[in-house]
């Protein structure tokens, strides 16, 4: 079972470059879990206890909006990843998982995984390296996207700033 564990794990961008062995350090600790079309794997504000892979079917990431409304932030499939952050922190979960369809997943619970680094078993100094790196790969593409957000809503800002003003005189008593 563990050898296809391995050749999953391999399928996700977050595993793609790492070597066997470290494949195999993870695979020897996960656990295939499977949920129905519904279902939440975790809650927006859970603690955050295990990473995902899917290996079958759909799940919507949504995200609470101000007034409490679940937004949908991305639809993820087969070979995708989900809760890779909960592997390093304990952080509450940032966002709420549900099956789109029936589901089956490789879950690595953030105990196992951070008992196999500090224990130094395997070549777990590679696998954390290649996920920090990752992480900060996809924390840098985010800010970019910001980034490039905020500038197109800064002419908005002037607009309305522009208006404001023009306004104020106009109507002003």
């Amino acid at each position: 079972m563990v050898e296809g564990f391995v050749d999953q794990l391999a399928r996700s961008e977050i595993f793609s470059d790492l070597e066997t062995g470290c494949l195999s350090c993870l695979a020897a600790i996960a656990t295939p879990v499977s949920c129905k079309k519904g279902q939440e794997i975790f809650a927006e504000g859970d603690g955050g206890d295990a990473f995902y892979q899917i290996v079958e079917g759909t799940v919507a990431i949504t995200k609470k909006d101000e007034a409490g409304t679940q937004r949908e932030v991305a639809v993820l499939k087969e070979n995708d990843i989900l809760g890779e952050m909960a592997l390093l922190t304990d952080s509450p979960r940032s966002a709420t998982a549900r099956c789109l369809t029936d589901v089956r997943l490789l879950r690595i619970l953030r105990s196992d995984f951070q008992g196999q680094v500090k224990a130094g078993e395997g070549q777990s100094y590679q696998i954390l390296s290649h996920l920090v790196g990752v992480l900060c790969r996809r924390l840098r593409d985010m800010n970019e996207h910001v980034s490039r957000l905020l500038q197109k809503q800064a002419p908005r800002a002037n607009e309305l700033a522009a208006l404001r003003e023009k306004l104020a005189k106009e109507w002003s008593f």
